[in-house]
């Protein structure tokens, strides 16, 4: 249900402007480039990163996203049931009308209590969408935000002339050599990062 009804949703990044991770395996090949870096990237140059292979691959994307997933099973389910119930409710005042069971004057009041229900199923069910739509955008916020913080300190240190982005909405790179891509280089550290901030969120935890 969610990946039909939030698959519009717009990603808001400096680098990743209508971006959002493909449900697609991700290819090896382009986080495990074959060849070393050439000595272009140490000083200068021009690079690119896959950004749907670079998110679906980071660890706080996966944290998030399974989280959200779990909430997004919760809410369909709730959903679910009370659709399914008022659907009953329908069925059983039809049968009671056709087979004249209840009066004209309980028909009625029958109808407006079903119609205000129906009312509140889709009140209901507005609701919950618009909150999935904006935890959604939140969540990819913030790990648009992870990778722009994480390239400015990357590249404090690569000091690249330019930083390209490729991903399944926007090739920007549509050939080139596989040893300018540093997508891995980029999701490893990004996930080192990650992975320091959560140890240091835990009471307890040894320090690195």
């Amino acid at each position: 249900m969610t990946k039909t009804l939030l698959a519009a949703l717009a990603v808001s990044s400096t680098l990743f402007v209508g971006c959002q991770p493909s449900t697609t395996a991700i290819d090896a090949s382009v986080l495990t480039p074959a060849t070393p870096v050439v000595e272009m990237k140490k000083s200068g140059g021009i690079v690119y990163i896959n950004s749907d292979s670079l998110v679906s691959s980071y660890n706080h994307y996966k944290d998030l996203k399974s989280k959200f997933d779990v909430k997004a099973a919760k809410v369909q389910k709730q959903l679910e049931n009370k659709t399914r119930s008022l659907e009953r409710k329908v069925a059983d005042f039809q049968n009671k009308i056709e087979k004249g069971l209840v009066t004209r004057a309980t028909a009625a009041e029958m109808e407006q209590k079903l119609t205000v229900e129906q009312q509140s199923v889709l009140k209901y069910r507005d609701k919950v969408l618009a909150e999935l739509q904006e935890e959604e955008r939140v969540l990819f916020n913030n790990i648009n935000n992870d990778v722009d913080v994480y390239l400015k300190k990357y590249n404090a240190e690569k000091n690249y002339d330019l930083i390209l982005n490729t991903n399944g909405n926007a090739n920007t790179v549509l050939i080139s050599n596989p040893t300018f891509n540093v997508t891995a280089e980029v999701l490893e550290g990004l996930n080192a990062d990650y992975a320091a901030s959560k140890s240091a969120e835990t009471p307890g935890a040894p320090k690195k």
